[in-house]
């Protein structure tokens, strides 16, 4: 079992890191080709479609890979991500005809919509993937969708010029190793199709609803932030929050990645009451998370203006101040990440849910008051401000339930 969960963690990291890593380099390419207009314009569409993957993906993945006991069965996961995508699909097609955005930025964002809803396809069979220990489909899988992305995304740019429509030949090249590499190697070992006529479908969307709720409002907080920045200042000074912003996303990465491989031993922990290895791997993720803001704290104010200056370019430069306030934040936001896995993980979802509601008050309590105030530092503001609220009370609330645990030992 260690040396798989070694492996794991390495086709883990590997594959997710590089994905993400091209996620973050096509918006350095948006800078250097487009310029901040056309980065304003990506930035804005994967800010909104955020929240939205978020109702595609259901907040499952964490459930799907802790149901050891197997509650539900592949077909019925595969099955119930049919109907949330659908949801996805209808939701924000609504929410963007309703809003108060121009056609530019509609067709940019229904096009890399489409992309993240391909994505939240494949999650489910990686789901299965990592329930069974092959790391290595979701590894290889990212790392050839992610130079398709960036190939794409670059040579579109130089030969089209057209966002929507470079975003929609990626879409279509990425669904096409979707189907051709991830469903026919699941296959081997796992049902692929899904079913919607088995009535726990509805049940465990039922039990899922938190979770989706949860994901939902998490990014909502980053997006009502953003947004306002958008409204109050515009499009481009958004492209350059979003350009400063972009590369420290990198760390909520690493630590999503080191940590998801994991989340079945806290299931395993708690329902065998072994509440000391709870509270010790808890505590050991926690301070490894401590210890990268650290790390990064001093990277970005030693390397962070020539690591910038070399991949956006010199224009950049005036703006480092951005760059310490959004390392904080994203810390904040993996901490988050890490305790809701957590709370997932033990099935206390609708506390969840209540914690992040009082995260979303206070981003939209807050966010005009920070933007107007601080301009684009606001926005790392509301998100840290918010976020800390939400880490005490998911802290006292899985430790109260560890407790209680233990007491009914």
């Amino acid at each position: 079992m260690t040396s798989n969960i070694g492996r794991s963690v390495v086709w883990n990291t590997v594959g997710t890191m590089y994905y993400y890593a091209c996620q973050w380099l096509i918006t350095i390419l948006a800078v250097r080709i487009g310029g901040y207009s056309l980065a304003g314009y990506l930035s804005l569409a994967m800010t909104i479609t955020n929240s939205f993957y978020a109702i595609a993906q259901f907040g499952m993945r964490q459930f799907q890979v802790s149901d050891l006991e197997e509650k539900y069965s592949d077909t019925i996961y595969i099955g119930s991500r049919y109907i949330s995508i659908f949801v996805a699909f209808v939701t924000c097609t609504i929410y963007l005809f309703l809003s108060h955005y121009s056609n530019v930025e509609l067709a940019c964002t229904m096009s890399y919509l489409l992309l993240r809803l391909v994505e939240a396809f494949v999650d489910v069979y990686h789901g299965i993937d990592q329930k069974n220990w092959r790391f290595d489909i979701i590894g290889k899988s990212l790392l050839v969708r992610g130079t398709i992305l960036v190939l794409g995304f670059w040579i579109g740019l130089e030969l089209i010029g057209d966002l929507p429509i470079v975003l929609l030949i990626i879409t279509t090249l990425s669904l096409s190793i979707v189907i051709g590499y991830d469903i026919r190697y699941t296959k081997q070992f796992a049902e692929v199709k899904g079913t919607l006529k088995d009535y726990k479908i509805k049940r465990l969307l039922l039990e899922c609803f938190p979770i989706v709720i949860f994901n939902f409002l998490l990014s909502t907080v980053t997006l009502i932030a953003r947004d306002t920045l958008q409204i109050v200042e515009g499009v481009e000074r958004l492209g350059v929050y979003a350009s400063v912003a972009s590369p420290a996303v990198i760390i909520q990465l690493l630590a999503s990645v080191i940590f998801n491989p994991f989340v079945p031993l806290f299931t395993s922990y708690y329902l065998e009451k072994d509440n000391k290895k709870f509270c010790i791997l808890l505590a050991k993720f926690i301070l490894f998370l401590l210890t990268l803001l650290l790390i990064a704290m001093i990277g970005a104010r030693f390397l962070g203006e020539w690591v910038l200056v070399l991949i956006i370019g010199s224009s950049i430069r005036k703006y480092m101040y951005l760059l310490l306030p959004v390392i904080v934040c994203t810390v904040v936001t993996a901490v988050i990440w890490l305790l809701s896995a957590v709370m997932i993980a033990i099935r206390k979802t609708k506390a969840l849910l209540l914690c992040t509601v009082v995260g979303v008050l206070i981003s939209w309590a807050s966010s005009r008051v920070f933007v107007e105030r601080y301009s684009m530092n606001g926005v790392s503001y509301v998100i840290i401000f918010s976020g800390i609220v939400q880490v005490i009370l998911m802290l006292v609330c899985c430790l109260y339930t560890v407790w209680r645990n233990c007491d009914e030992e």
